[in-house]
């Protein structure tokens, strides 16, 4: 959901940081410089720039990009503030970082454990893990699983910018269409839950301009987007 963030501002002179990627399917669209990251590499697009590279340190210079468009990586890093101080460290003073975290309670990968394992405490989980799930969920959580409860996720990116907006209901309102249904080529079926959310959707948004409402929407929703501004050169406390 982070698409039409970056498309809407990007011109063909900045650099783009797409961390994570290993295809770079998610930042090919982007009439930019992309630079995809990942510890394994599958480059299948002429336009791109890959790097093969762990996320500690970055490769990079300070102040090197422009935009950071990070989607759906931060599961796979245990890491998370020490990821993002990285990231602060290679966006421009005047750049922005799109930051979509994973949907703690509907992983789509195939041996992913169920999705209140991302509510547990990561020790209880991992001990409910050996007992209750198959191998393949039993590994994947162990290595893989590192979703972030809301709290854990803002303190993070507070820690490394200056300026962080909430645009998860922002991204909701965009995508509206797609969860109506509206759309000729959608691909998956939408249940009812999904169609109902949709049309409560633009109550909602409005809602949550106002903080007591935002806050309880932040803390409660699975799914978490970040705008992040002016990344400060230290981390605070």
């Amino acid at each position: 959901m982070l698409r039409r963030d970056i498309d809407s501002r990007v011109v063909p002179d900045d650099r783009v940081f797409d961390p994570g990627s290993k295809h770079g399917n998610k930042a090919a669209h982007i009439d930019a410089n992309v630079v995809a990251v990942n510890i394994e590499l599958q480059p299948i697009h002429k336009g791109l720039a890959y790097v093969r590279a762990d996320g500690f340190p970055l490769p990079f210079q300070a102040d090197t990009f422009d935009y950071v468009s990070c989607c759906q990586v931060f599961e796979y890093i245990p890491q998370t503030r020490a990821f993002v101080a990285e990231i602060s460290r290679v966006l421009k003073p005047e750049g922005a970082a799109f930051l979509d975290l994973p949907n703690r309670l509907f992983p789509d990968r195939p041996h992913s454990p169920p999705g209140y394992y991302s509510l547990l405490p990561r020790p209880l989980g991992l001990r409910l893990a050996q007992s209750l799930l198959d191998s393949d969920q039993e590994r994947y959580y162990r290595d893989y699983v590192y979703n972030l409860s809301p709290v854990i996720a803002r303190r993070a990116v507070h820690a490394h910018f200056e300026s962080v907006e909430y645009v998860t209901p922002r991204q909701k309102v965009a995508y509206r269409p797609i969860f109506l249904g509206d759309v000729d080529d959608l691909v998956y079926t939408l249940g009812k839950g999904t169609k109902v959310f949709a049309k409560l959707l633009l109550l909602i948004t409005l809602l949550t301009r106002f903080p007591p409402a935002g806050w309880l929407f932040e803390l409660l929703y699975p799914h978490a987007a970040y705008e992040c501004r002016e990344p400060s050169r230290g981390c605070k406390r």
